[in-house]
Parts: structure tokens; C-alpha cells; sequence
């Protein structure tokens, strides 16, 4: 529709020039624009900005891998047309800055962490109030599970401090009776799981023989990785022949560096010769603690105290599983 153009002089009387003064539907003035015409593009502006400013950050100094590698970023970028959405979000819509329940959190940070100081307390009068690694007497369940803690393991109930275990196990013919080998892997497999991560050991299996763990008398770090693998090797384990220990605790010593603690199981009876070669190879260098384990037959019981008491070590007798001490 057409409009007639309205004649108003500007000052009555004046003899000033009318000016014409014609509306256009539909327009406004700049200043005049509506509040939430400006805050959509505002917010955009910002959100640009931050990801700008981020992404300035990742490539002046971009994050390392453990490896000592760049991680790879990949950043993800808006259409126009997404961005233009953006802009015409109604106000109503935008994320409140902070949630009422966040709010709460932050007015009240002990509900954040909610601990019993009772229930840790400690009475440091007394010293059998805190838990220490240490044998618990001559007899010991197969069945039996003992909490190990602090750093160090625990094998068939006997505990030992150290960093470098070695486990020298019997699997001579005579471990199939009462399923003595069954018992033993998985004695021996809870002692691995227990170890500190940032101990060593090895595992020699021996009957005529040394049969060390993965075909190597070496150290094994105590890492999730080989005890994955030591676990692995011990289920193999199977009983056969006969019984001779001596090649195995020759290899033990020559680790460098030496053991801190020997386990030493078997359920045969050793030599008299066996004590006073294994205190000769301990006399050389810092003395290694050797705990002895007898299983199931209590013939060898008194040269296997020996070993442990001039090692300073303990002496175990574990039954057949179903008999008594």
C-alpha cells in the first residue's frame, strides 16, 4: 500500500522547509534492536573466542604421551549453518552458569568427601594395632588365607619383607600324592599376586633338575604384565622325577644382585650336605633370608629348620589338604 509522505514544519512559524517524515514497515533503528538479538551473537562471539585461545594452548604446548609421543588431537568445528543456529538460540535455552545442586556442593565440600576418621584411627600406644608382616607359628592350613601387607609377600603362610624373592618349589613325582602340585600353584600363583609392584622375583621349579621360570635365570619385574605371564607358567607346572635342590639355589645365588628372600618348599627329605652348602653360597656378600616350607611329609622337618634358622628365615610344615597337623 502506498503511503503519502506527512508534512510537519520543525518549528511553527519559522519559515523553515517541512521535512518529510516516511514510515517503512519493519524497520528499526540499531540502537533500538531487541535485548535477545544481541546475546546470541555475543555468546557466539565468546564460544570462538575460548575455542580459539584452547586450541592456541594444544599447539604452543601439546600433551605427551608416557612414551614421550604427541597425542594427536582432533578438534571438532561447526557448519554455517549450525553456527547460525547457534546464534538464534533463544536465551531461555542457554545453560544455567552453575547448577543449583553444584551450588550446594560448593556452600557444603565436606559432603564431596565423605570419610569415617573413625574408622581409620590408629592407636599408635599400641604397636599390635598396626599390621606387620611376620610368621604366625610352625603350622599352616593349605586351605588358609593370609593377608599379606606392607612391602613384601607372603607364601604358604609365611611372610617376608624385601624387594628380590626367589621361590625354589619341589615338583618331584612325589608332589602328585593328596594333589600337593595343585596346592602349590596356587600357593604359589596368591604369592605372585601379592608381591609390590616394584619388587622382583623368579620362580625355580626343580626335581632332578633347575627349571627356572620362562627358561631364564633372571629377574622378573613384579609389574601386572609378568605376573600375567608367571601366572600363566606356573598352572603348567606338573609333577616328575626326583628331588635334588643343590643347582637350584647355585643359580639363586648368582643373581646379581642377590635375593633378600628365598622360599624353599619341598616335600621329600634333603641331605645333611644341603645346609652347609647353602650356608656357604649365603656366606658370600649380604646374607639372604631363607624361609623353608615342608609339605605334607615331616621326614626332612629337621634339616629344613636348620636352613631357615642359620639363614635367619622360618621354618613351615604344611599338611596334606583333609589331614590334620
Amino acid at each position: 500500500m502506498n503511503q503519502q509522505p506527512i508534512s510537519q514544519p520543525k518549528y511553527s512559524g519559522s519559515g523553515v522547509e517541512p521535512i518529510e517524515l516516511v514510515p517503512q514497515d519493519g524497520a528499526h533503528h540499531p540502537a533500538f534492536r531487541k535485548p535477545e538479538n544481541v546475546i546470541g551473537p555475543a555468546v557466539s562471539v565468546i564460544l570462538h573466542a575460548i575455542f580459539l585461545i584452547i586450541a592456541a594452548i594444544l599447539v604452543i604446548n601439546p600433551p605427551v604421551r608416557g612414551d614421550g609421543r604427541e597425542v594427536e588431537i582432533e578438534f571438532a568445528t561447526l557448519s554455517e549453518e549450525e553456527l547460525e543456529d547457534l546464534d538464534e538460540t533463544p536465551t531461555d535455552a542457554l545453560a544455567s552458569p552453575l547448577d543449583p545442586s553444584l551450588a550446594k556442593a560448593i556452600e557444603s565440600p565436606a559432603d564431596l568427601l565423605e570419610v569415617d576418621v573413625a574408622s581409620v584411627a590408629v592407636d599408635l600406644a599400641d604397636p599390635g594395632a598396626i599390621d606387620t608382616l611376620g610368621g604366625s607359628g610352625d603350622e599352616f592350613s593349605p586351605g588358609e588365607t593370609l593377608e599379606g601387607g606392607g612391602s613384601g609377600t607372603s607364601f604358604f603362610g609365611v611372610e617376608s619383607r624385601g624387594t628380590r624373592f626367589v621361590y625354589i618349589v619341589d615338583v618331584s613325582g612325589s608332589m602328585s600324592q593328596s594333589d600337593r602340585i595343585g596346592t602349590l600353584r596356587r600357593n604359589l600363583v596368591d604369592s605372585i599376586n601379592r608381591l609390590p609392584s616394584h619388587a622382583s622375583f623368579l620362580v625355580i621349579a626343580y626335581n632332578d633338575q633347575a627349571i627356572p621360570m620362562h627358561s631364564a635365570f633372571r629377574w622378573s619385574k613384579a609389574d601386572e604384565p609378568s605376573k600375567f605371564r608367571a601366572r600363566a607358567w606356573v598352572n603348567k607346572l606338573i609333577s616328575s622325577g626326583g628331588t635334588e635342590p643343590s643347582s637350584s639355589f647355585e643359580q639363586a645365588f648368582k643373581l646379581k644382585p642377590r635375593p633378600d628372600v628365598i622360599y624353599f618348599m619341598t616335600d621329600g627329605q634333603q641331605t645333611e650336605v644341603l645346609p652347609s652348602l647353602i650356608g656357604e653360597l649365603n656366606s658370600k656378600g649380604r646374607r639372604t633370608k631363607i624361609n623353608t616350607i615342608v609339605f605334607g611329609d615331616r621326614g626332612g622337618e629337621e634339616v629344613m629348620r636348620r636352613i631357615a634358622n642359620e639363614s635367619g628365615g622360618q621354618y613351615r610344615y604344611v599338611p596334606d589338604e583333609g589331614d590334620g597337623p
